[in-house]
Protein backbone atom coordinates (compact mmCIF):
# COMPACT_ATOMS: atom_id res chain seq x y z
CA UNK A 1 0.00 0.00 0.00
CA UNK A 2 3.08 2.17 0.88
CA UNK A 3 4.36 1.52 -2.56
CA UNK A 4 1.14 2.36 -4.15
CA UNK A 5 0.36 5.85 -2.41
CA UNK A 6 4.02 6.75 -3.07
CA UNK A 7 3.55 6.00 -6.85
CA UNK A 8 0.39 7.87 -7.07
CA UNK A 9 2.00 11.02 -5.30
CA UNK A 10 4.81 11.57 -7.29
CA UNK A 11 3.84 10.29 -10.46
CA UNK A 12 0.74 13.13 -9.72
CA UNK A 13 3.11 16.09 -9.41
CA UNK A 14 4.52 14.76 -13.06
CA UNK A 15 1.65 15.13 -14.79
CA UNK A 16 0.19 18.65 -15.17
CA UNK A 17 -3.12 19.29 -14.92
CA UNK A 18 -4.32 19.61 -18.37
CA UNK A 19 -2.98 16.05 -19.16
CA UNK A 20 -5.12 14.68 -16.60
CA UNK A 21 -8.53 16.56 -16.94
CA UNK A 22 -10.08 20.09 -17.81
CA UNK A 23 -8.60 23.52 -15.80
CA UNK A 24 -9.79 26.59 -15.27
CA UNK A 25 -10.10 28.83 -18.29
CA UNK A 26 -9.27 32.04 -16.27
CA UNK A 27 -5.88 33.89 -16.83
CA UNK A 28 -3.95 34.53 -13.80
CA UNK A 29 -0.89 36.81 -14.28
CA UNK A 30 1.55 35.84 -10.90
CA UNK A 31 2.91 39.25 -10.81
CA UNK A 32 -0.09 41.64 -10.97
CA UNK A 33 -3.22 39.46 -10.89
CA UNK A 34 -5.42 39.34 -7.67
CA UNK A 35 -3.59 36.24 -6.16
CA UNK A 36 -0.06 38.02 -6.26
CA UNK A 37 2.34 38.15 -3.23
CA UNK A 38 1.14 41.19 -0.66
CA UNK A 39 2.21 41.04 2.24
CA UNK A 40 -0.42 40.90 5.14
CA UNK A 41 0.68 45.00 6.47
CA UNK A 42 0.22 46.25 3.36
CA UNK A 43 -2.71 48.28 1.83
CA UNK A 44 -2.92 46.31 -0.48
CA UNK A 45 -4.20 43.05 0.82
CA UNK A 46 -7.48 43.84 0.98
CA UNK A 47 -7.76 43.89 -2.66
CA UNK A 48 -5.71 41.05 -3.86
CA UNK A 49 -8.29 38.90 -0.82
CA UNK A 50 -6.78 36.15 1.36
CA UNK A 51 -3.48 36.33 2.05
CA UNK A 52 -3.51 32.41 1.76
CA UNK A 53 -4.94 31.63 -1.85
CA UNK A 54 -2.62 30.17 -4.09
CA UNK A 55 -1.90 32.09 -6.74
CA UNK A 56 -0.65 29.08 -9.42
CA UNK A 57 3.10 30.18 -9.74
CA UNK A 58 5.96 27.40 -8.75
CA UNK A 59 7.49 30.42 -8.05
CA UNK A 60 5.17 32.29 -5.60
CA UNK A 61 2.59 29.54 -4.49
CA UNK A 62 2.77 29.09 -0.30
CA UNK A 63 5.85 31.34 -0.34
CA UNK A 64 6.51 33.20 3.17
CA UNK A 65 4.43 35.69 4.11
CA UNK A 66 5.09 38.40 6.86
CA UNK A 67 2.33 38.48 9.82
CA UNK A 68 1.05 41.62 11.05
CA UNK A 69 1.60 40.25 14.54
CA UNK A 70 5.09 41.80 16.37
CA UNK A 71 5.22 38.60 18.27
CA UNK A 72 5.26 36.11 16.17
CA UNK A 73 6.45 32.19 16.70
CA UNK A 74 7.26 29.20 14.88
CA UNK A 75 4.60 27.05 14.18
CA UNK A 76 4.50 23.53 16.44
CA UNK A 77 3.47 21.61 13.74
CA UNK A 78 5.48 20.70 10.20
CA UNK A 79 4.18 22.30 6.75
CA UNK A 80 4.20 20.29 3.80
CA UNK A 81 4.16 22.62 0.48
CA UNK A 82 5.73 20.40 -2.07
CA UNK A 83 9.00 22.09 -2.14
CA UNK A 84 12.36 20.23 -0.90
CA UNK A 85 14.23 23.84 -0.23
CA UNK A 86 11.61 25.07 1.60
CA UNK A 87 9.33 22.52 3.04
CA UNK A 88 9.38 22.48 6.99
CA UNK A 89 10.81 26.59 7.03
CA UNK A 90 9.93 28.90 9.88
CA UNK A 91 6.42 30.37 9.70
CA UNK A 92 5.20 33.17 11.61
CA UNK A 93 2.03 32.79 14.29
CA UNK A 94 -1.56 33.17 12.54
CA UNK A 95 0.13 31.03 9.13
CA UNK A 96 -2.49 28.92 7.79
CA UNK A 97 -1.35 25.33 7.85
CA UNK A 98 -1.14 23.46 5.13
CA UNK A 99 -3.53 20.16 5.25
CA UNK A 100 -1.63 17.79 3.24
CA UNK A 101 -0.60 14.81 4.47
CA UNK A 102 3.10 14.55 5.37
CA UNK A 103 5.00 11.35 3.93
CA UNK A 104 5.33 8.44 5.94
CA UNK A 105 8.11 8.28 8.09
CA UNK A 106 10.32 5.50 9.33
CA UNK A 107 10.50 4.71 13.03
CA UNK A 108 13.56 6.50 13.52
CA UNK A 109 11.27 10.13 11.96
CA UNK A 110 13.03 10.13 8.57
CA UNK A 111 10.52 10.30 5.59
CA UNK A 112 10.17 6.84 2.94
CA UNK A 113 11.19 7.69 -0.38
CA UNK A 114 10.81 4.50 -3.14
CA UNK A 115 11.21 6.84 -6.16
CA UNK A 116 13.76 7.12 -7.55
CA UNK A 117 13.99 3.98 -5.46
CA UNK A 118 17.91 3.77 -4.24
CA UNK A 119 18.57 0.07 -5.47
CA UNK A 120 17.24 0.67 -9.15
CA UNK A 121 14.59 -1.58 -10.31
CA UNK A 122 13.04 -4.48 -8.51
CA UNK A 123 13.70 -7.94 -9.84
CA UNK A 124 12.80 -11.20 -9.30
CA UNK A 125 16.28 -13.12 -10.53
CA UNK A 126 16.83 -15.78 -7.61
CA UNK A 127 15.55 -19.36 -6.75
CA UNK A 128 16.22 -21.66 -3.85
CA UNK A 129 13.32 -23.46 -5.56
CA UNK A 130 15.03 -24.59 -8.98
CA UNK A 131 14.72 -28.71 -7.92
CA UNK A 132 11.55 -28.52 -6.76
CA UNK A 133 10.74 -26.58 -9.81
CA UNK A 134 12.20 -29.36 -12.67
CA UNK A 135 10.43 -32.19 -10.26
CA UNK A 136 7.06 -30.31 -11.12
CA UNK A 137 7.53 -30.02 -14.55
CA UNK A 138 8.78 -33.60 -15.29
CA UNK A 139 5.90 -34.77 -13.05
CA UNK A 140 3.64 -32.98 -15.93
CA UNK A 141 1.32 -36.06 -18.05
CA UNK A 142 -0.54 -33.55 -19.51
CA UNK A 143 -0.77 -31.87 -23.43
CA UNK A 144 2.75 -31.51 -24.44
CA UNK A 145 4.61 -32.91 -21.36
CA UNK A 146 8.12 -33.99 -21.81
CA UNK A 147 9.78 -36.89 -23.29
CA UNK A 148 12.93 -38.40 -21.98
CA UNK A 149 15.01 -36.63 -24.39
CA UNK A 150 13.65 -33.21 -23.38
CA UNK A 151 13.61 -33.66 -19.76
CA UNK A 152 17.13 -33.95 -20.10
CA UNK A 153 17.62 -30.68 -21.73
CA UNK A 154 15.69 -29.27 -18.80
CA UNK A 155 17.92 -30.38 -16.97
CA UNK A 156 20.56 -28.83 -18.09
CA UNK A 157 18.80 -25.30 -18.46
CA UNK A 158 18.38 -25.90 -14.98
CA UNK A 159 21.72 -26.00 -14.21
CA UNK A 160 22.68 -23.10 -15.74
CA UNK A 161 19.93 -21.48 -13.55
CA UNK A 162 21.86 -22.70 -10.78
CA UNK A 163 24.58 -20.17 -10.82
CA UNK A 164 22.90 -16.55 -10.05
CA UNK A 165 25.62 -14.97 -12.44
CA UNK A 166 23.91 -12.61 -14.75
CA UNK A 167 26.39 -13.78 -17.47
CA UNK A 168 25.32 -17.21 -17.75
CA UNK A 169 24.82 -18.61 -21.04
CA UNK A 170 21.82 -20.40 -22.52
CA UNK A 171 21.75 -22.54 -25.32
CA UNK A 172 19.22 -22.62 -28.01
CA UNK A 173 17.61 -25.51 -28.06
CA UNK A 174 17.62 -25.16 -23.86
CA UNK A 175 15.11 -21.90 -24.36
CA UNK A 176 13.17 -23.62 -27.31
CA UNK A 177 12.13 -25.92 -24.90
CA UNK A 178 10.78 -23.41 -22.21
CA UNK A 179 9.16 -21.66 -25.13
CA UNK A 180 7.03 -24.33 -26.09
CA UNK A 181 6.44 -25.17 -22.28
CA UNK A 182 4.62 -21.87 -22.63
CA UNK A 183 2.23 -23.52 -24.35
CA UNK A 184 1.31 -25.65 -21.62
CA UNK A 185 -2.59 -25.15 -19.96
CA UNK A 186 -3.15 -22.18 -17.89
CA UNK A 187 -3.48 -24.10 -14.78
CA UNK A 188 -0.28 -25.99 -14.77
CA UNK A 189 1.84 -23.64 -16.43
CA UNK A 190 3.51 -21.59 -13.11
CA UNK A 191 6.50 -23.74 -12.60
CA UNK A 192 7.17 -22.70 -16.62
CA UNK A 193 6.96 -19.00 -15.45
CA UNK A 194 9.13 -19.21 -12.74
CA UNK A 195 11.73 -20.51 -15.13
CA UNK A 196 11.35 -17.74 -17.77
CA UNK A 197 11.43 -15.40 -15.18
CA UNK A 198 14.76 -16.51 -13.87
CA UNK A 199 15.62 -16.75 -17.99
CA UNK A 200 14.50 -13.38 -18.86
CA UNK A 201 16.45 -11.85 -16.20
CA UNK A 202 19.78 -12.46 -18.42
CA UNK A 203 21.00 -11.09 -21.32
CA UNK A 204 21.80 -14.23 -23.26
CA UNK A 205 17.76 -15.34 -22.27
CA UNK A 206 16.25 -11.52 -23.13
CA UNK A 207 18.19 -11.66 -26.08
CA UNK A 208 16.66 -15.51 -27.35
CA UNK A 209 13.10 -14.76 -25.85
CA UNK A 210 12.51 -11.33 -27.02
CA UNK A 211 14.84 -11.72 -30.38
CA UNK A 212 13.90 -12.47 -34.30
CA UNK A 213 14.99 -16.33 -33.79
CA UNK A 214 12.08 -17.09 -31.00
CA UNK A 215 9.71 -19.57 -31.47
CA UNK A 216 7.03 -18.23 -29.59
CA UNK A 217 6.25 -14.98 -28.66
CA UNK A 218 6.30 -15.15 -24.78
CA UNK A 219 5.01 -11.90 -23.63
CA UNK A 220 2.05 -12.29 -25.86
CA UNK A 221 1.74 -16.35 -24.14
CA UNK A 222 2.55 -14.75 -20.62
CA UNK A 223 -0.24 -12.17 -21.17
CA UNK A 224 -2.43 -14.77 -22.57
CA UNK A 225 -2.64 -17.03 -19.37
CA UNK A 226 -2.98 -14.17 -17.23
CA UNK A 227 -6.12 -12.86 -18.83
CA UNK A 228 -8.13 -16.15 -18.62
CA UNK A 229 -10.69 -16.35 -15.66
CA UNK A 230 -9.28 -19.23 -14.20
CA UNK A 231 -5.73 -18.20 -14.40
CA UNK A 232 -4.82 -19.14 -10.54
CA UNK A 233 -2.77 -16.78 -8.52
CA UNK A 234 0.39 -18.03 -8.81
CA UNK A 235 0.25 -17.52 -12.62
CA UNK A 236 -0.43 -13.96 -11.71
CA UNK A 237 2.58 -13.48 -9.19
CA UNK A 238 4.97 -15.47 -11.73
CA UNK A 239 3.72 -13.54 -15.02
CA UNK A 240 3.94 -9.96 -12.77
CA UNK A 241 7.69 -11.10 -12.06
CA UNK A 242 8.57 -12.30 -15.34
CA UNK A 243 7.57 -8.91 -16.48
CA UNK A 244 9.59 -6.73 -13.85
CA UNK A 245 12.57 -8.79 -14.92
CA UNK A 246 12.07 -7.69 -18.27
CA UNK A 247 13.22 -4.16 -17.02
CA UNK A 248 17.21 -5.27 -16.74
CA UNK A 249 17.56 -5.39 -20.01
CA UNK A 250 17.75 -2.81 -22.92
CA UNK A 251 15.69 -4.95 -25.39
CA UNK A 252 13.17 -6.34 -23.49
CA UNK A 253 13.52 -3.33 -20.99
CA UNK A 254 11.83 -1.10 -24.53
CA UNK A 255 9.29 -3.82 -25.46
CA UNK A 256 7.98 -3.70 -21.77
CA UNK A 257 7.68 -0.09 -22.46
CA UNK A 258 6.22 -0.29 -25.71
CA UNK A 259 3.73 -2.45 -24.81
CA UNK A 260 2.66 -0.51 -21.45
CA UNK A 261 -0.77 0.03 -21.71
CA UNK A 262 -2.00 -3.78 -23.15
CA UNK A 263 0.14 -4.92 -20.50
CA UNK A 264 -1.42 -2.66 -17.60
CA UNK A 265 -4.75 -3.30 -19.33
CA UNK A 266 -4.30 -7.48 -18.70
CA UNK A 267 -2.52 -7.77 -15.71
CA UNK A 268 -4.15 -5.09 -13.30
CA UNK A 269 -8.40 -6.22 -13.99
CA UNK A 270 -6.37 -9.83 -13.66
CA UNK A 271 -4.68 -8.82 -9.55
CA UNK A 272 -8.27 -7.50 -8.82
CA UNK A 273 -9.86 -10.78 -9.66
CA UNK A 274 -7.60 -12.88 -7.79
CA UNK A 275 -7.24 -10.80 -4.88
CA UNK A 276 -11.36 -10.71 -4.95
CA UNK A 277 -11.64 -14.27 -5.18
CA UNK A 278 -9.09 -14.42 -2.24
CA UNK A 279 -11.12 -12.31 -0.03
CA UNK A 280 -8.85 -9.36 0.12
CA UNK A 281 -6.83 -11.46 2.81
CA UNK A 282 -3.40 -9.72 3.90
CA UNK A 283 -1.53 -13.57 3.62
CA UNK A 284 -1.47 -16.09 0.81
CA UNK A 285 -1.95 -15.38 -3.16
CA UNK A 286 -3.83 -12.56 -2.83
CA UNK A 287 -0.49 -10.47 -0.64
CA UNK A 288 1.97 -11.52 -3.18
CA UNK A 289 0.32 -11.16 -6.13
CA UNK A 290 -0.47 -7.17 -4.66
CA UNK A 291 3.24 -7.50 -3.93
CA UNK A 292 4.80 -8.11 -7.36
CA UNK A 293 2.04 -5.79 -8.83
CA UNK A 294 3.21 -3.03 -7.22
CA UNK A 295 6.59 -3.98 -7.75
CA UNK A 296 5.75 -3.61 -11.64
CA UNK A 297 4.28 -0.24 -11.20
CA UNK A 298 7.48 0.65 -8.95
CA UNK A 299 9.66 -0.06 -12.14
CA UNK A 300 7.13 1.81 -14.47
CA UNK A 301 7.42 5.03 -12.58
CA UNK A 302 10.94 5.00 -11.99
CA UNK A 303 11.34 4.22 -16.11
CA UNK A 304 9.08 6.96 -17.26
CA UNK A 305 10.86 9.35 -14.47
CA UNK A 306 14.19 8.75 -15.34
CA UNK A 307 13.85 8.79 -19.43
CA UNK A 308 11.75 11.73 -19.23
CA UNK A 309 8.37 10.05 -20.40
CA UNK A 310 5.36 11.68 -21.99
CA UNK A 311 2.18 12.72 -20.35
CA UNK A 312 0.09 10.25 -21.81
CA UNK A 313 2.50 7.29 -20.48
CA UNK A 314 2.76 9.60 -17.13
CA UNK A 315 -1.38 9.87 -17.35
CA UNK A 316 -1.52 6.03 -17.99
CA UNK A 317 0.22 5.32 -15.22
CA UNK A 318 -1.47 7.27 -12.79
CA UNK A 319 -4.82 6.52 -14.02
CA UNK A 320 -3.63 2.73 -13.31
CA UNK A 321 -2.56 3.99 -9.66
CA UNK A 322 -4.94 5.34 -8.28
CA UNK A 323 -7.25 2.27 -9.49
CA UNK A 324 -4.91 -0.18 -8.04
CA UNK A 325 -5.00 2.02 -4.68
CA UNK A 326 -9.10 2.29 -4.73
CA UNK A 327 -9.66 -1.78 -4.97
CA UNK A 328 -6.76 -2.36 -2.42
CA UNK A 329 -8.96 -0.04 0.17
CA UNK A 330 -12.35 -1.74 -0.67
CA UNK A 331 -10.57 -5.23 -0.36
Amino acid sequence: QEFLDQIAEFVEQQVPAYALGDGSSAASDPLTGGNRYVPSSSKASAAAGSNNAPDGSPFTSDRYRPSTGSNATPSAQGFTDGSPLTAGRYRPAGMQESSAVAPPANSGGATLRHIPYSQGMISFGHSDMLQKIETKLVAYDGAGALDDEEKVLLHSLVEVLQDDKAVAVFADDQLALLSRMLCWPTASVFPVLDLLRLVVGRPSGAAYMFGAQREVDALAKVMEHAAKPDAPAPVLIMGLRMLCNMFRNRISGGIVREKMKSILEVMCPAVERVAGADGGSSGGGAAKVREAQSALLLNYSQLIVSSAGTWDERALLLRTVIMCVRAFRND
